[in-house]
């Protein structure tokens, strides 16, 4: 026995009880039943405690697919209530009839009946039931569960999900009357879940609803908020527009606790009707954290909620699968300005949701580079001579005006200022001797000018004022780009207190960040002038060629002193030929090649636009696996 095995030993059975029970109730990915057969093979010590603590074999989880051939599942069932005796339990119970054919349906529905008859007999102990996304209840026997769900006292969570509807009824939503007015009494019921189901359950003293396909009613709305005044977390999937109308001046539906709201609306003709919600007279003064799906046909989120301004307390929007401009069209498929209008968001959250409609593009202005390549193949040689004539100014120049034919060309590079004061300017005790970061070091000049002036920005006010955390889950590498270039724009022209201090990466993002881009600094004086002054600077960056860049109280010789050609960072994106047709194959390897020419010796080794990021903010990934378990701590 391994001396690591030899010190957990010497634990309290108190203690090592709780980690064993942490370690199976940890992931959902191992079932509890290996989890248990592996830590009773450690030791005769570790057996006698697996079998004789029955805190840990609470969580039942009754799968077909998991156990079907190895054990009796009735039997099964039986063994894992006895020995969790007396406590509560969880049973999660997954047997998908349906899925099987002949004799192998037979015995599942042999098998589940067995597994219901038994459950019957423990209603009293049941703390929470989940059914699995293809359960049956016709033939598996969970009707009769469901008929003796009553005698569930102790029921705390409901989550009821099924393949077909129970009544065989050819509408595919639940009637919000039918799930009101039911008469059933679950006295410590809490948490319900209802999917393809119109079984007649109270929502009466929960705290947290989720119901699948609903049509929902106006009073029996109105009564749901009234009979749940606790109601923390609402989710409402594949929603329906109202039966009938609201009637003019509604009054609102309070809902004074609510602090999570995930909505998404059905796909039909309700989309482009201006028909409103029943979500949209809604008041959510506590409201916390906002999800909205959306994608072609849903129903504009302005026909669904009220203003974001309405929600004071709002900290957290997430935008999942959000399609505001067609991408071969370029034709405006979801107006953006709900979002843009005044609200209290500090974190925003965009899953296969595209930012740039989010955030307006400041007015055409000339580029500040002469070796700027935007792919714009309608431009005039004169229009280009006339864009390097003028450097006083830099902007997104790779956004694209809504429905121009030109858009379908994507963005080659961006350019970001050098420059544009880092995190640790806006510490006080910043050291002008710390050399350890180059960024870092050449972000504290204070001599030069932003780059971004104030007439290369929108006039109107700011989208998201408050926004302190941004989460993008893409795989494209253009929001990237623009995610860049907006905590570049942010942090010029926002004040400290609300430009964005940190970033989360999705893993495919990640990537792009560090693979998909290579780096070229411009607007450097030449090396070979640099002034003797800067002696002290960083020896890294004098291998890149970047000792003309002081940190503050040195000379600023070495920088151009050209106050509109401030230094800028271009970063040109890699391996274009596979994201471009055919048809320019031909004309971008001709470019490819040309730059890579007139980019020999200029890319600048070990400066990345992952480090230009992370010198301006955090960045963290994203583990998009776990991201709706951190939502239940709204």
């Amino acid at each position: 026995m391994s001396d690591s095995t030899t010190a957990i030993n010497h634990l309290p059975d108190e203690i090592l009880r709780k980690i064993l029970q942490l370690a199976i109730r940890g992931t959902f990915r191992i079932h509890p039943s290996r989890q248990l057969s592996a830590f009773s093979s450690v030791n005769h010590h570790w057996r006698s405690l697996c079998f004789n603590s029955s805190e840990l074999w609470t969580d039942i989880r009754i799968i077909y697919n998991e156990l079907s051939g190895k054990v009796d599942l009735g039997d099964w069932t039986h063994q894992w209530l006895e020995r969790s005796h007396p406590r509560l339990v969880d049973i999660y119970l997954d047997i998908p009839v349906d899925k099987f054919i002949s004799h192998a349906r037979t015995v599942a529905i042999y098998e589940a009946r067995n597994v219901i008859s038994v459950l019957m007999k423990h209603l009293d102990r049941i703390r929470s039931l989940t059914t699995g996304d293809d359960s049956d209840a016709s033939y598996s026997g969970l009707l009769a569960l469901i008929d003796y769900l009553p005698s569930a006292t102790h029921l705390e969570h409901l989550d009821l999900r099924f393949l077909n509807f129970l009544t065989g009824l050819p509408s595919s939503f639940v009637s919000m009357d039918n799930v009101i007015h039911a008469g059933v009494v679950l006295p410590n019921l809490r948490s319900q879940k209802l999917k393809r189901t119109n079984i007649l359950f109270p929502l009466e003293r929960l705290t947290s609803v989720e119901i699948h396909f609903i049509l929902p009613d106006e009073d029996s709305f109105r009564q749901m908020a009234r009979m749940c005044p606790t109601l923390e977390r609402l989710t409402l999937r594949s929603l329906y527009s109202l039966e009938n109308p609201l009637p003019s001046g509604a009054p609102p539906i309070p809902m004074p606790s609510l602090r999570f709201l995930s909505v998404e609306s059905i796909k039909s003709q309700w989309g482009s009707s201006p028909q409103k919600s029943i979500l949209s007279i809604l008041s959510a003064p506590n409201l916390y954290h906002l999800r909205i799906h959306g994608s072609p046909g849903t129903p504009h989120p302005r026909n669904v909620l009220p203003p974001l301004a309405s929600f004071p307390s709002l900290h957290t929007l997430r935008l999942d699968h959000f399609e505001f401009v067609d991408p071969i069209h370029q034709n405006t498929l979801i107006d953006p300005t709900y979002f843009r209008e005044p609200s209290s968001v500090k974190h925003l959250q965009l899953v296969h949701t595209s930012g740039e409609t989010l955030f307006p593009a400041p007015p055409p202005t000339p580029k500040v580079v002469k070796r700027s390549r935007s792919i714009d193949r309608g431009s005039s040689p004169d229009t280009n001579a006339s864009s390097t004539s003028n450097q006083s100014s830099i902007h997104w120049h790779w956004h694209r005006e809504l429905g121009s034919k030109k858009s379908f060309n994507m963005p080659r590079e961006i350019t970001l200022p050098l420059l544009t004061p880092g995190r640790d300017e806006r510490d006080t005790t910043t050291s002008t001797n710390n050399t350890g970061d180059l960024i870092r070091d050449l972000s504290t000049t204070t001599a030069i000018p932003s780059p971004f002036i104030s007439n290369s920005l929108p006039t109107g006010p700011i989208p998201f004022p408050s926004l302190e955390t941004l989460t993008l889950d893409s795989i494209r590498f253009q929001d990237v780009m623009w995610l860049c270039e907006l905590v570049a724009n942010r942090q010029s022209h926002v004040s400290c207190s609300s430009s964005i201090k940190r970033v989360y990466l999705s893993k495919s993002s990640m990537k792009h960040l560090r693979t998909s881009f290579t780096l070229e600094i411009l607007n450097l004086k030449d090396k070979s002038n640099s002034n003797t002054t800067n002696s002290g600077s960083s020896g890294r960056g004098k291998a890149l060629g970047l000792e003309g860049l002081t940190t503050p109280g040195r000379s600023t010789a070495g920088v151009n002193s050209d106050s509109t050609s401030p230094a800028t960072v271009v970063a040109r994106v890699k391996g274009l030929r596979s994201q471009f047709t055919a048809r320019f194959s031909g004309e971008i390897k001709e470019e490819e090649e040309e730059e890579r020419e007139k980019g020999k010796g200029k890319d600048d080794d070990g400066f990345t636009l992952e480090r230009w990021l992370r010198d301006r903010v955090d960045v963290c990934e994203l583990d998009m696996e776990n991201e709706n378990e951190e939502d239940e701590d709204v």
